[in-house]
């Protein structure tokens, strides 16, 4: 059975349910072939650890035009070559101690062109999985990842929502509703092949069609990008956490 902390174990669990599957970017092993298909088939793709690595490790690639790409690290450099075998060289150069998978790259981005994802903190109560909370992450211009390690900027989803993508009240309540069926439907389908978590972290993007994506489920979830970004959505999740089993 696959790890609870394998990102791939848990793309295999979320691709077997009808309500996630759409919602899980294209993900493989890293090895050179792999990678190659991806950039032939999407115009960037993640590389990152395939275990808990706090977000260190992650490696962005986009592919500038026929054997064109540029590789972008987490602390900000960057540096191009002209063939697939050439960047997973450098991919190993710079990869921490860990195995590594590719994944399909999603744009999602504000308005303004900077990377944002959302946090979704879900809670088993009485058996049944709810979402505690939601709150967003906006890296800024010059960086891949969200994190405030690396400069990013946590703000309420609403904020996001309505500054960072223009939706109007209508859409927001819409999209709020599609994140909840979705991480609800992922906790589910997680849990139920590791009964013994009862909190869950949902982490997600939005493409510019409004389509939610599942980046990745952890299960050790912290609560300060709550703090720092929705005090509020922060002590609600304080609030059901005490009562998750």
């Amino acid at each position: 059975m696959a790890s609870v902390i394998s990102k791939i174990g848990n793309v295999m669990l979320l691709k077997k349910n009808a309500l996630t599957s759409a919602h899980v970017p294209a993900t493989k092993w890293l090895e050179l072939n792999s990678l190659t298909h991806m950039l032939n088939q999407y115009p960037s793709v993640y590389v990152k650890p395939n275990d808990c690595a706090r977000g260190r490790g992650i490696i962005r690639v986009d592919r500038l035009g026929a054997k064109h790409y540029r590789v972008r690290t987490r602390e900000g450099g960057s540096s191009f070559h002209s063939s697939t075998s050439a960047v997973l060289g450098q991919i190993r150069r710079v990869q921490i101690k860990r195995r590594y998978i590719v994944q399909q790259g999603i744009a999602s981005l504000t308005k303004d062109g900077n990377f944002f994802d959302i946090r979704v903190h879900l809670v088993r109560i009485n058996g049944k999985w709810q979402m505690a909370g939601a709150v967003a992450k906006v890296a800024t211009k010059s960086r891949i990842v969200t994190n405030r390690h690396s400069g990013g900027t946590p703000v309420s989803v609403d904020e996001i929502l309505e500054r960072g993508l223009g939706y109007h009240a209508m859409e927001r309540h819409r999209m709020m509703k599609n994140i909840e069926s979705v991480c609800v439907g992922a906790a589910r389908t997680i849990g139920r092949s590791f009964p013994k978590w009862r909190e869950f972290g949902v982490d997600l993007g939005i493409d510019a069609k409004g389509h939610i994506w599942i980046y990745e489920v952890n299960i050790t979830p912290g609560l300060m990008v709550f703090k720092h970004g929705d005090l509020p959505a922060f002590y609600r999740v304080l609030k059901l956490r005490k009562q998750a089993g």
